[in-house]
């Protein structure tokens, strides 16, 4: 026999389910808002999973809107889950809905947050979409792995960031389970990294890459290396900015093949800037003093004028014309 209470609180119940209630479902279709006529404010029709087990049909909610997380008159971040998605849905008034948000579930688990502190990494990972299958309660139960993810990460352990298109970590590695660490994500990626003062072996480098291998890099004490390549194991030339201003050129990567254009800054030495050939040694440099070296088979075509006296060790040819010395005073 019910007693009193009971009865009350079966009452308070019934009136609160004709008020507020939530369901869980699952997103059959999804409509985003594509032009500004249409009224798809970013709704999804949702499969409702938690029903009386021999319902005489499917329960699919129709066209429900998506809580968003900005907003205003054409402005905003707009968001729909995915079909397959585990949705969490807020029902008001026993017939106005809204979906909350998604759950996690045993078949779209989420990704990894290996960090030293795991628990304040930041991330945010998309991936390419992939139509998930169905069993044969018309339920969605196999999903895709994600295919050429694209990440923004921070980690917690030493404020680290990365922001990466078509991570190749996250390709072969679509858990993330080992992204403990800035440096897991390889160079040889699309990405901007961003090192924080408390990195122990970067602190305050910042880096853009390209998968080809080339980059721009900048480091805590004012240098800059820009690379190029045409693939991630064929490095080509660099510039360098020293810390003291001192730019150095580079056409090809190796100690004895390319050309070196080095221009110095005042503070740096008595050169001022050279050119050099290493396979042959061949050698132009101007000193801060006035003078200038050149060293190797020298060809001038054109005319010569000296300002001053000159002097010549070793011989000394030229074609028509009046001689040297004495006898082209005669």
């Amino acid at each position: 026999m019910t007693n009193l209470r009971d009865a009350i609180y079966d009452t308070i119940r019934r009136e609160l389910n004709t008020l507020l209630r939530i369901e869980i479902g699952q997103v059959e279709n999804v409509y985003w808002h594509k032009t500004d006529g249409d009224y798809d404010y970013n709704v999804v029709d949702v499969r409702i999973r938690d029903y009386r087990a021999g319902h005489s049909k499917e329960l699919i909610r129709r066209r429900i809107p998506v809580l968003q997380r900005e907003g205003g008159r054409w402005q905003g971040t707009p968001w729909t889950p995915k079909i397959g998605d585990l949705v969490v849905v807020l029902f008001y008034q026993n017939e106005k809905a809204v979906v909350l948000g998604t759950l996690p579930n045993w078949e779209q688990p989420p990704l990894c947050r290996p960090g030293a502190r795991g628990f304040d990494d930041d991330v945010r990972k998309l991936a390419q979409w992939q139509q998930p299958s169905k069993d044969g309660l018309g339920q969605y139960i196999v999903f895709p792995p994600p295919r050429k993810p694209y990440c923004e990460k921070w980690w917690g352990k030493d404020r680290s960031r990365i922001f990466v298109l078509e991570c190749p970590l996250g390709d072969s590695d679509p858990t993330c389970q080992t992204c403990d660490d800035i440096d897991k994500i390889s160079d040889c990626s699309k990405s901007i990294k961003i090192y924080s003062s408390e990195h122990e072996e970067h602190p305050d480098r910042v880096r853009i890459n390209h998968n080809t291998g080339s980059f721009i890099q900048f480091e805590r004490d004012g240098s800059i290396l820009i690379k190029n390549a045409t693939s991630c194991s064929s490095p080509q030339g660099r510039i360098r900015f020293h810390p003291s201003g001192t730019i150095e050129i580079v056409s090809e990567e190796g100690d004895s093949a390319g050309s070196i254009i080095t221009v110095y800054s005042d503070d740096d030495g008595d050169i001022a800037c050279e050119m050099r050939h290493r396979p042959t040694g061949a050698l132009v440099r101007i000193y801060k003093s006035g003078q200038i070296l050149l060293r190797g088979d020298t060809i001038v075509d054109g005319n010569i004028t000296v300002t001053g006296s000159g002097s010549v060790v070793g011989a000394f040819t030229h074609g028509d014309g009046p001689c040297c010395g004495e006898m082209s005073r005669r």
